[in-house]
């Protein structure tokens, strides 16, 4: 709890009735943050947040992509990054269950040998740079919609932060309203598409590829990932899931999933039925100038403000567990944290003599008083927790980001791309090697197998994605065109 001093300044008290301890050895650092009975996330709730962690900027550039893909390849490669991500959420979440930790730094810490603690400060700042990236985006289309209101991109992107901010401090339970409406607008969005293909009279038919091949086939995959990956933000969500389990997570995951398809499926159909190979890498702007057009745009607008919380958390998670470590030891906060509960932060015997005298691993309430937190072996003093102060600080840098950030497709490629090698490819299949129980000899020879192949099927990947980050529409051999 927060007390004010004479000065003026604020400290963290550090009490036992605050936070009570949990002892688990050495392995303390990781213990869980909320018992299954804390949990207050619904199913249903849920299964709409993973919905709407799914309808983000990248979404709005995946008929750009199928484009120069071809319209059946992306279905297919649509089902093919489904499962493949499926798969590394359910492989993260059993590995968050077992160990009871329920963010993605903190899991992979518990990797053995000295590249356990490399990995999750990897980890974290990847989660931090690819996740920035992504908000980025997000008030990038929140300014892009209310153009059509005449309203200049500077102006756009600070009432996008401004609504985003306090969205961002809402706890997870409340954003399911917020889900509901942003998978509401998606939905509107293809409506409106599919009713002004079925209304076009005099225009001309429009051409485009049902089925081809071509390097537009990798800048798909790298679009749906920027939309499909956000195995950052999943142990978070599981966390909050209300009697918790990996099969009810794999239910709802399941589900949300099979609406996903066919919502993209639909999308990315009907919007090439309806522009072709001209459509636009951010759909919205192939809208027309009408009051149901710029409603969709708003309507999308709105809809990425409703995903922008459930990435933020992602972020916010590692400090929250940080901020919950240092209470049950009853320390200061270390960033980066201790690589064991053995660790402690030592005190300057010039300035505070009384440390000379400080037990081993035991600090005073006095010292904790005195000490705020440690970032990088610095002493540092906030009015907030870390976990508090970073909503604000993300929210700003995003909007600041947004008035440099380049074209929304190949911004929404390059991050899809930079994603995939780290969180469908490393995270689970080094989670998958280490971390599960292993099955019988020739079946764990299998998963062995299959794990190291997912970690390099996805570098593989990231490396190609960002070299290919145009959709290619010339470069594609259609072997089947259709007018529509």
């Amino acid at each position: 709890m927060a007390e004010s001093r004479t000065d003026g300044t604020y400290v963290m008290v550090l009490t036992e009735e605050s936070s009570p301890r949990v002892s688990t050895g050495d392995n303390e650092l990781s213990a869980p943050l909320l018992t299954k009975d804390v949990g207050s996330v619904s199913a249903l709730a849920l299964t709409m947040n993973l919905v709407n962690a799914s309808l983000g900027s990248g979404a709005l550039s995946l008929p750009w992509a199928a484009a120069g893909a071809s319209m059946l390849a992306g279905v297919g490669i649509t089902l093919l990054v489904l499962v493949l991500n499926a798969l590394s959420n359910i492989i993260l979440v059993v590995a968050a269950e077992r160990l009871q930790v329920f963010d993605l730094g903190g899991v992979l810490g518990h990797l053995p040998g000295p590249w356990g603690r490399s990995l999750r400060l990897f980890f974290d700042a990847s989660i931090w740079f690819s996740v920035g990236l992504t908000l980025v985006g997000y008030l990038v289309v929140v300014a892009d919609a209310l153009e059509s209101w005449h309203l200049p991109k500077t102006y756009g992107l600070a009432l996008g932060a401004a609504v985003a901010l306090p969205l961002s401090f809402l706890e997870p339970k409340y954003l399911a309203f917020s889900s509901s409406l942003s998978v509401g607008a998606n939905v509107y969005l293809v409506g409106l598409i599919a009713v002004l293909f079925s209304y076009k009279r005099e225009e001309p038919p429009v051409e485009f590829c049902l089925v081809g091949y071509g390097p537009g086939l990798i800048t798909m995959c790298s679009a749906l990932m920027q939309s499909l990956i956000f195995q950052m933000c999943t142990l978070p969500m599981y966390e909050t899931l209300k009697d918790r389990s990996v099969k009810r997570f794999s239910a709802c995951l399941l589900s949300s999933f099979v609406f996903v398809f066919l919502l993209f499926a639909a999308l990315c159909f009907m919007s090439l039925s309806l522009y072709g190979s001209n459509v636009s890498s951010n759909i919205l702007q192939n809208l027309p100038q009408t009051p149901w057009g710029n409603f969709g745009r708003i309507a999308m607008g709105l809809s990425v403000l409703a995903v922008y919380p459930i990435y933020l958390e992602s972020m916010v998670a590692p400090l929250r567990h940080a901020e919950a470590r240092a209470l049950r030891h009853h320390k200061p906060l270390q960033l980066p944290s201790p690589a064991s509960s053995t660790g402690f932060d030592e005190c300057d015997a010039s300035r505070e003599p009384s440390c000379n005298s400080l037990p081993l691993r035991r600090l005073s309430s006095a010292h904790l008083e005195r000490i705020k937190m440690r970032v990088l072996g610095f002493r540092l003093w906030t009015p907030l927790r870390p976990s508090q102060l970073a909503v604000p600080l993300v929210v700003g840098a995003s909007a600041l980001g947004g008035t440099v950030a380049p074209h929304l497709g190949a911004c929404n490629i390059m991050n899809g791309a930079s994603q995939v090698a780290a969180m469908v490819g490393w995270a689970p299949g080094f989670t998958g090697l280490f971390l599960l129980d292993r099955p019988s000899a020739q079946l764990g020879l299998c998963w062995r197998g299959l794990m190291l192949l997912l970690i390099v099927f996805s570098t593989l990947m990231s490396v190609l994605g960002l070299l290919y980050t145009d959709n290619f529409i010339k470069e594609l051999h259609c072997m089947y065109f259709i007018q529509a």
